[in-house]
């Protein structure tokens, strides 16, 4: 039997996985692929599972399928190799959470039975290109974050340079293309905005070849970055959630939520990244009636995010 191709999507907090992960999952069903998607989250609940209706749907939440989530991650590959068997699906699309290491879930597909099973077509790295300065520089940047971003990097067949729409200058573009050159020789680099580079990324044929073994480092960014969930915060306006995130943006890496702003009678989806705060109405609700939202960042603590 033909191995089922997959695609792995890593990238730091608020990078833009998602996006990109949308336009690959709709490039590929235009080609009459039958798509499977996996999304893993730090948190309990996926905030952005309202975007996906694909029925070959997995969730693996609470934990990283690179670390602690590694049996839950193998049992999904035993599913979707049955799927691929019996026709109902054709390839997959994996996304690791913002703090995932590729080179522990590359060496999963690596094992039997998966390396017989499976065909890791690339593994995306999506860099938040406007921040990555920041991300690795030792006077910005935790050791924790800057190990991470590093392996996320060093990783990947293929690496998104995102959001170069917010880089003022050539000459820090440059420094950016040369600080990834400097960890990964070999990839495919693409710049772009909002992850519309999927066409030339099916075009591209990468060398996926496993570079190098773990280290306690590689660990490190897990005991580090914490993921905080909020539950039942069904009269948490936006003033709220702009105060919260104003007096942690030294810790905050992350955020994302639903609300109901009791002051406008209005259901609202955040996304926090890369300083920026953004705001989407929702017209109707229904997952759950009190809301929900997760911080990530350092040096985080519940007592810190109380509404």
């Amino acid at each position: 039997m033909r191995k089922m191709p997959v695609y792995l999507i890593n990238g730091f907090l608020g990078s833009g996985k998602t996006t990109m992960m949308l336009k690959m999952i709709k490039k590929l069903q235009k080609d009459g692929l039958k798509v499977a998607i996996l999304l893993n989250e730090l948190g309990q609940t996926n905030l952005e599972r309202h975007m996906f209706k694909e029925e070959n749907f997995f969730e693996l939440l609470n934990g990283c399928i690179c670390c602690s989530l590694q049996d839950d991650l193998k049992k999904v590959m035993h599913d979707l190799s049955s799927l691929h068997k019996d026709g109902t699906v054709d390839v997959a699309v994996i996304e690791g959470t913002g703090v995932a290491n590729p080179g522990e879930i590359h060496e999963i597909l690596n094992q039997h039975p998966f390396s017989d099973l499976f065909l890791l077509k690339e593994s995306v790295c999506i860099t938040d290109a406007s921040m990555l300065q920041e991300y690795l520089s030792v006077f910005s940047s935790s050791k924790e974050v800057r190990n991470l971003q590093k392996q996320q990097i060093h990783h990947a067949s293929y690496i998104v340079l995102n959001k170069v729409d917010l880089i003022d200058h050539k000459t820090d573009l440059e420094k950016v293309r040369k600080l990834v050159r400097k960890i990964n020789t070999d990839a495919a680099i693409n710049e772009t905005t909002y992850g519309d580079c999927v066409d030339d990324l099916f075009q591209t044929q990468s060398s996926l070849a496993t570079k190098g073994k773990k280290s306690e480092e590689d660990y490190a960014h897990h005991r580090e970055i914490k993921a905080i969930k909020i539950q039942n915060v069904n009269n948490v306006g936006r003033t709220d959630v702009n105060r919260i995130l104003s007096s942690l943006i030294k810790d905050m890496i992350r955020a994302k939520g639903t609300i109901y702003d009791p002051s406008e009678e209005q259901w609202y989806h955040f996304q926090y990244a890369s300083g920026k705060l953004q705001w989407e109405k929702i017209q109707t609700y229904s997952d759950t009636r009190d809301g929900e939202i997760i911080f990530i960042g350092t040096n985080l603590s519940r007592e810190k995010v109380l509404l």
